[in-house]
């Protein structure tokens, strides 16, 4: 699923935008040890489980291919579709994010809660039978996207802060929240605190970042809202 990343003016402190990256991600998966809740398969409920890797493990398939070139798979594209919509409806209480993998046949689900995950995957059925929840890896994590998002905007709206922040999102594995800024402001643990009062404890990672590609992104007011 889509995953908003928030882009401030270098120039301006306050001025931002928002751009919506892919949900596609690769990694090692099986290296990081965590196993997931696979979907249809028999599951104790509980409300926490193996942590949510942020990337989803490569199959080995074949990539889905249109006339030679890598595409996504539209069976996995419609299923991450089906999971989005009540992730980003009626269950935004537990939704934090989704992936699928390199080779398009799997999708990564990380919830806050597990068992509300597997009603949120029984709701997504119900909504398109013909997805096949087997396809899925449920994992739990830590906060929601909306939870995320809320103190990405807390931060980006926020003045006279002591560096400058270009952009700001959701960690990939739901974790908490991170932002490009200048060599010295990603160098600063007190700018990292500073960031972290204003997100009201969700943890806060700071990186280098390009300036420049702010400039090129729409103003915030230019962009639908969820």
């Amino acid at each position: 699923m889509k995953r908003r990343t928030a882009l401030l003016c270098a120039a301006v402190a306050g001025s931002a935008v928002l751009l919506v990256g892919c949900g596609s991600a690769t990694g090692d998966g099986p290296g990081t040890g965590r196993q997931p809740v696979v979907g249809e398969g028999p599951a104790k409920p509980r409300s926490a489980g193996p942590a949510c890797p942020g990337e989803v493990a490569d199959t080995g398939a074949a990539p889905t291919t249109v006339d030679g070139t890598p595409a996504d798979d539209p069976r996995t594209m419609a299923l991450a579709q089906a999971i989005g919509d009540q992730g980003m409806g009626a269950f935004a209480d537990v939704y934090s994010t989704q992936a699928r993998n390199g080779a398009g046949d799997r999708v990564t689900l990380c919830v806050t809660d597990l068992e509300r995950g597997r009603d949120l995957m029984a709701a997504a059925k119900k909504a398109d039978p013909t997805v096949d929840l087997g396809h899925v890896d449920l994992y739990w994590a830590r906060f929601t996207e909306r939870r995320l998002m809320a103190a990405v905007d807390k931060v980006i709206t926020a003045k006279h802060l002591a560096f400058p922040l270009y952009t700001g999102t959701a960690e990939h594995d739901g974790s908490g929240v991170r932002f490009e800024s200048s060599e010295a402001g990603a160098a600063s643990e007190a700018f990292r605190h500073e960031l972290e009062k204003l997100t009201g404890g969700v943890p806060v990672r700071v990186v280098p970042g390009d300036p420049v590609k702010s400039d090129l992104m729409p103003k915030t007011a230019d962009l639908p809202r969820p």
